[in-house]
């Protein structure tokens, strides 16, 4: 069986998911429910709108944006989350969202089911 949890295997997408999220709950405690990356989005994804012709978008371009919805050091916070390796999965917007990440000795029971279909 694969434990992908220990290789974090192409973290590069399930982490940005996690750093994104991260994002609109901090968004969302900073503003007080008022805003949120859906803000985000609508401001950084009109340009153009309607058109199709490709855009090509900058880090700084990213930050400005994440700045109109709320201001926060959104640079700090996406390169200390972009750049960094070897650290623990951004889990922050999981804990912020109300979730707790718990692991045990114990498989679930859809960690038992995953393993049976995986080695069927």
């Amino acid at each position: 069986m694969s434990w992908r949890n220990w290789q974090r295997f192409e973290d590069y997408y399930l982490e940005g998911q996690l750093i994104w999220l991260d994002a609109d709950t901090l968004i969302r405690e900073r503003s007080q429910g008022k805003r949120s990356l859906d803000d985000f989005a609508r401001t950084f994804f009109r340009i153009g709108d309607g058109s199709f012709t490709t855009v090509t978008y900058t880090f700084e371009d990213v930050v400005k944006a994440l700045n109109t919805v709320e201001p926060y050091d959104w640079a700090a916070f996406l390169r200390a989350r972009l750049d960094s390796i070897g650290k623990p999965a951004p889990f922050d917007g999981l804990r912020r969202g109300g979730y707790k990440l718990v692991y045990s000795d114990t498989p679930s029971e859809y960690l038992r089911r995953m393993t049976i279909r995986a080695s069927a």
